[in-house]
């Protein structure tokens, strides 16, 4: 039976990644560099040193992350992250990445902002800036813009210290947990995940280059998540000159799907449901195409409203079509085709990313759009699925009240406590009269 790092290989491989001769270790060590290797910024702004944010991100891997094999090519990265010369390997990776990840920044440079404690920019209004506090939306309070565009080293420090307990007690939760291992490819996988969560909760509000952009717009969050996603692209294709592949998603039907039913007692507690479960859907086919394509979690630029954006290694087409053709079956079997998803997919050379990823986007809509006009088509030279996209519909039970449709409908009673007037409705809509139950009680 084949190791971990085995069959890891061999799905990048499936994948389409040329690993020019690097293990998954130290593809994985790439990705966990990149999240670190600002994360010196923070501390230096805490302490309010003259040190350089590179001495403090290695004597943060020195301090902080938890030994393996491994540690000290971090820490090499993280130092060298902006080289002075021409550098190979894993370093040419690291430094390629930030760099393109850095050309998202609108510069601006001027002495009289020249000041590392300048503020993030509020995304509503010029005239606010972000607090310094941890991610959390139980209190709007919270993200509540202030009028002073300069913060305190007093209040990096407050962050600070949280975000240190936070990460030292993810560290001993995950080295007592005898099945993972930073040594494993598998539990280091694990590590950089909860470690991107952990860094959205401290970082999200810090800004990354106050003292390069005009108005401070990039997070520290943003530009280490972006880099770590780079950096992981650029380490499986194994080279930086070569292509990624940008995937822009867009669930079709959201309309029709959440107002299209009919009203009855109880209907409108449905609306919500349905939205809530159009963004779990999406998240999914977002998980679904990560898994499929050994991606991260952090591959996924972003996901909400039902569009959905991932960058990744060079993909070959037939791996992407196979994997969105599975994708299309769920969803023609579990909807009937009122949900869709309209996929685009873009190579694009790395020397066009530092252009920024906007103008791709723009580029890009009309064949998601022409993606809409498509749908399902992948799955027409199948056997049997041809009728199950064109009809008819074979009507098992009769029609769901709700939504129209006939598959799994059972008579179900609207008022539970009178127990009178009931309805045929099929299994999804009954499903989701539960969740809007649930919904109604949650805090």
């Amino acid at each position: 039976m084949a190791s971990k790092p085995d069959r890891y290989m061999e799905r990048l491989r499936v994948g389409g990644g040329g690993m020019s001769g690097w293990n998954p270790l130290e593809v994985l060590t790439i990705a966990l560099s990149c999240l670190l290797h600002d994360i010196g910024k923070f501390e230096r702004r805490a302490s309010f040193s003259k040190k350089s944010h590179e001495e403090f991100s290695v004597e943060f891997v020195e301090k902080y992350l938890p030994d393996f094999k491994m540690k000290e090519k971090v820490k090499e990265l993280v130092k060298i992250h902006k080289p002075e010369r021409k550098v190979e390997g894993l370093l040419e990776i690291v430094s390629k990445a930030d760099a393109i990840s850095s050309s998202e920044r609108e510069k601006g440079y001027s002495e009289s902002y020249e000041s590392e404690l300048r503020r993030l920019q509020h995304i509503f209004s010029k005239r606010y800036y972000y607090k310094l506090v941890p991610l959390s939306l139980q209190d709007i309070h919270d993200i509540k813009g202030v009028e002073q565009n300069k913060a305190t080293p007093k209040e990096y420090k407050d962050l600070w210290e949280p975000f240190i307990q936070d990460f030292n007690r993810f560290n001993e939760f995950f080295m007592d947990n005898k099945s993972w291992s930073l040594d494993d490819v598998e539990g280091l996988r694990s590590y950089i995940d909860t470690l991107c969560e952990l860094l959205r909760r401290y970082t999200f509000f810090i800004p990354s280059a106050p003292t390069i952009e005009e108005e401070v717009k990039q997070s520290l969050y943003a530009h280490l998540k972006s880099t770590a996603a780079l950096g992981y692209a650029l380490g499986v294709n194994g080279r930086i000159d070569g292509s990624l592949t940008i995937i822009l998603g867009d669930v079709a039907g959201i309309q029709r799907y959440v107002y299209g039913s009919r009203s009855y007692k109880g209907a409108l507690k449905m609306l919500r449901s349905r939205s809530i479960y159009l963004s779990l859907l999406t998240e999914a086919v977002c998980d679904q195409i990560i898994l499929d394509l050994n991606l991260l979690p952090l591959n996924v630029v972003f996901c909400s409203g039902g569009h959905f954006m991932i960058i990744g290694y060079d993909l070959p087409e037939d791996k992407l079509d196979t994997i969105l053709s599975k994708i299309e079956r769920f969803l023609l079997e579990r909807h009937e085709g009122d949900i869709g998803i309209k996929i685009a997919y873009r190579k694009v050379p790395t020397s066009n990313l530092k252009k920024g990823v906007g103008e791709i986007i723009n580029k890009m809509e009309p064949e998601l759009k022409e993606a809409g006009l498509r749908m399902f088509h992948r799955l027409l030279k199948e056997d049997g699925l041809y009728n199950k996209v064109f009809g008819p519909i074979k009507l098992d039970r009769g029609v769901c009240y709700s939504c129209g449709s006939g598959k799994n409908v059972v008579e179900k009673t609207i008022n539970e406590e009178s127990n009178e007037e009931s309805i045929p409705l099929c299994e999804n809509c009954i499903s989701l009269r539960e969740l809007a139950k649930k919904l109604s009680k949650a805090n």
